[in-house]
C-alpha cells in the first residue's frame, strides 16, 4: 500500500503513524500502523492518507512537537512543510539544488538541509532556515 519508491521513514511522537517519503511519486503518506498490520493479516489493501509535496521528495523530519513534517524536495530544490494532522502542505521555501537531507533542531526553530550536486550543477551546500513560531 505504500506509493512507489519509498525513500525515508519517520514515526509519529505517539508511535501510531508511520510517515514515508516516496521519491518518484512525490508524496508523503501517513500510515496508521495498526491499520497497516491489519491489512497484512487480511490481505486487504491499505493506503492511508497522503499529500503530494513535489518531485523527488527525499529526507523527511518531524518537528519536536510532532505537528509539522519538513521534507527535502530534490527535484524542485525546495524545503516543504506539511501539517502532520491535516496532511496538507502549509509552506515551502527554495533551497540550493538538489535537496537530499534535512534535520530540525530540538526547539523546532531551525531546519537544516543538505543539497547534492547533479551532473556538475548545484549542490555541496548546507542550508539553514528558521521556522516562525507563534507568539
Amino acid at each position: 500500500g505504500i506509493a512507489p519508491t519509498p525513500r525515508h521513514m519517520i514515526l509519529s511522537k505517539d508511535n501510531t503513524t508511520l510517515y514515508v517519503s516516496s521519491s518518484a511519486s512525490g508524496v508523503v503518506p501517513a500510515l496508521n500502523i495498526e491499520a497497516m498490520l491489519e491489512s497484512v493479516k487480511t490481505k486487504k489493501p491499505y493506503r492511508g492518507r497522503e499529500v503530494h509535496v513535489g518531485r523527488q521528495v527525499r529526507t523527511i523530519v518531524l518537528s519536536p512537537d510532532g505537528k509539522a513534517i519538513f521534507a527535502a524536495i530534490n527535484g524542485d530544490s525546495r524545503l516543504g512543510r506539511i501539517d502532520a494532522a491535516a496532511m496538507k502542505v502549509t509552506g515551502s521555501v527554495s533551497v540550493p539544488p538538489y535537496a537530499v537531507g534535512a534535520a530540525v533542531s530540538t526547539d523546532g526553530r531551525t531546519i537544516v538541509t543538505t543539497s547534492q550536486g547533479k551532473s556538475g550543477k548545484g549542490g555541496h551546500v548546507l542550508g539553514i532556515y528558521t521556522e516562525a513560531q507563534p507568539q
